[in-house]
């Protein structure tokens, strides 16, 4: 399992919001990547995979993903540059373009992610052109760098940040709990739904697609149960007997980071004896 892997999960639930405005499952989005490497290609596979998942063939969900690089738009017949033999499934049957708004005007994508190093891309006109062909009035966004609160008129938003955290506490819980011996991408998909499941209302109206990182833990388990429920249905689990009861099981493996005291925190001091006394007279001494 590797980073690379992992960080693409979440970036597959960033371009797939959970509870987006106009209800639009994964496989109704149109998704243009900014960037067109190994990475990129990564988040796109899976995002495939969702899809799929949803009852879209492969080159169905393929032709919902369009990818740009240093050389524009990712074509067939492309002038500048040649395409990569990982690049060839996302290559469309269209005529070049190198200018990024106007691909932006011709995908017209409802899902934007930058997967590239390049600054500076989703210009003001990049973002106005994506208001004007989507009909969604709340826009969802994520970094993969932590940012401060926004305040826009009388409303203060904070985006989440697509950490990896999110994800790798969780899924390595239920593979290790599990002994599940070959990892497949459907495994990261669980972990994925997971977070997407955890994040609230509040949390979205605040402009947040992931839950606050205070709840970590508890999305981690849910995570490791989740994943612990598919290994054992689908038997790559490896640790038999099945546990009767997966959240007790997986939490009783949980690290706890709180300080657990191990003396009392009072004492209650014992009873003395009791014994039964009789005043002494005072002896009078003889002169």
């Amino acid at each position: 399992m590797t980073t690379s892997r992992a960080q693409l999960v979440w970036r597959c639930r960033v371009c797939t919001p959970p509870r987006d405005s106009p209800g639009k499952k994964v496989s109704e989005h149109m998704y243009l990547f900014l960037g067109a490497g190994e990475a990129a290609i990564g988040i796109a596979d899976l995002t495939v995979k969702a899809m799929e998942a949803e009852g879209l063939s492969l080159q169905e969900a393929r032709d919902r993903i369009w990818m740009v690089d240093i050389n524009g738009l990712l074509v067939i017949d492309r002038i500048d540059g040649k395409l990569d033999e990982h690049q060839k499934a996302y290559a469309k049957k269209h005529e070049p373009i190198k200018d990024f708004a106007a691909i932006v005007n011709e995908v017209k994508p409802s899902v934007l992610i930058g997967a590239s190093a390049a600054a500076g891309a989703f210009t003001p006109d990049v973002l106005k052109a994506m208001a004007t062909f989507n009909e969604a009035t709340n826009r969802l966004r994520s970094d993969g760098s932590p940012f401060g609160k926004i305040v826009l008129g009388d409303k203060t938003f904070y985006p989440g940040q697509g950490n990896n955290a999110y994800i790798f506490p969780g899924v390595a819980l239920g593979v290790l709990l599990a002994g599940i011996h070959h990892i497949s991408e459907h495994i990261f998909l669980i972990a994925s739904d997971t977070v997407a499941k955890n994040v609230s209302d509040e949390d979205l109206a605040k402009g947040s697609l992931y839950p606050p990182l205070s709840a970590i833990q508890e999305c981690s388990m849910q995570i490791a149960c989740n994943i612990l429920e598919y290994a054992y249905e689908e038997r790559i689990a490896s640790v038999y007997p099945k546990p009767k009861n997966m959240k007790t099981y997986v939490e009783s493996h949980q690290y706890n980071y709180n300080y657990e005291p191990s003396l009392p925190q009072t004492w209650q001091w014992p009873n003395p004896p009791y014994f039964k006394t009789r005043p002494i007279e005072p002896i009078k001494l003889k002169a």
